[in-house]
């Protein structure tokens, strides 16, 4: 923590963050104001209280940050407010990002299972749900949590991108059959071109994946999707030069997001550099990822399943998993009865 912060009370520390590139004001005196869904106002309100109680005089920048990430997460704007205000620790605070973004990532998927329970029709925290049955390889509940999210909203960012739930599972088959709705809208047509690409390197199919990576780049050349999509092409093909200098072009993403950092892992996998492998997966873990199915599953990674070192971190990410599974499992019978 540096030391122009220590004697600041945490509630006046962040007065401002900067979502979607407009400013939102949140502060402990006004945030129940914000008009959005009352549910999801009700809860954010609650893991605000929660988040700052106790801290009162006491330095904890980390904690008003994370308390400011909750409150955005239950705002619908999570994802886009993460990358921001962690950005704002690295201006004001001398503690690792690491840390602050796990307790965020964390305490706010605790958050999510209770916005179920004041609202079983929550897309956003259906989503999370589904996530974490495909993370532990439960398809069948999994299966239910989505059929559920897709009949309330099918329409939904969420609904529309459920490709990412096959290859999750690392199923092409059910990824290139469910691509079709990421595709129908413009909004979310680069996720579709990005799982299709994905599923066919899946399949060996390294020439038709080939054309979606560079529709995907003509589409968003900015993101570190193509990048990727072309290193892991060329790692496939045995193009070592070609793997490297895509990877080099998407690595500062791969150290901020940790799908990007997933990526590197099966990059380096699938060119037998374990080693560096096993340092992106400690990366992608740090940044919030816990697809321990996919991490055991993918046949890229399958030599990486008696090094040590992967071991204890896929071992380390299923205890976190297997540490909320009773709350999981009670919201999940309120659903799927």
């Amino acid at each position: 923590m540096s030391r122009r912060n220590r004697a600041r009370k945490p509630r006046f520390i962040v007065d401002t963050i900067f979502v979607k590139r407009e400013p939102l004001y949140v502060t402990h005196a006004h945030h129940r104001d914000l008009s959005v869904g009352q549910n999801r106002v009700i809860v954010a309100a609650q893991a605000f209280d929660e988040a700052l109680s106790g801290y009162e005089g006491k330095a904890g920048l980390d904690v008003v940050v994370l308390a400011v990430g909750l409150l955005c997460h239950f705002l619908a704007i999570y994802r886009e407010t993460l990358v921001l205000v962690t950005d704002f620790i690295a201006g004001h605070a001398d503690d690792t990002l690491d840390v602050v973004e796990r307790r965020i990532i964390g305490i706010a998927k605790h958050h999510d299972l209770a916005a179920l329970r004041l609202n079983p029709n929550d897309t956003q925290a259906l989503h999370q749900l589904v996530t974490y049955f495909i993370a532990t390889g439960d398809t069948v509940k999994a299966k239910c949590v989505g059929d559920r999210l897709v009949a309330i909203d099918p329409m939904s960012n969420e609904a529309k991108t459920r490709a990412y739930w096959y290859l999750n599972q690392v199923d092409p088959d059910g990824a290139l059959q469910n691509a079709q709705y990421a595709l129908a809208s413009k909004d979310t047509e680069v996720a579709g071109h990005d799982v299709r690409a994905m599923a066919l390197i899946l399949r060996g199919s390294d020439g038709e994946a080939q054309q979606e990576a560079e529709r995907v780049m003509q589409l968003l050349g900015s993101s570190y999707l193509g990048k990727s999509l072309k290193a892991m092409i060329a790692a496939d093909r045995g193009d070592r030069a070609g793997a490297e200098a895509y990877m080099k072009m998407f690595e500062a993403d791969a150290n901020r997001y940790h799908w990007a950092a997933l990526r590197m892992v099966l990059i380096h996998a699938r060119l037998g550099d374990n080693a560096e492998a096993v340092k992106w997966l400690k990366r992608s873990y740090e940044l919030g990822n816990h697809t321990w199915y996919q991490l055991v599953k993918h046949p890229w990674l399958a030599s990486l399943q008696s090094d040590p070192e992967f071991q204890n971190i896929i071992v380390t990410m299923k205890k976190d998993i297997d540490d909320v599974n009773d709350d999981v499992t009670g919201v999940y019978q309120l659903i799927c009865k």
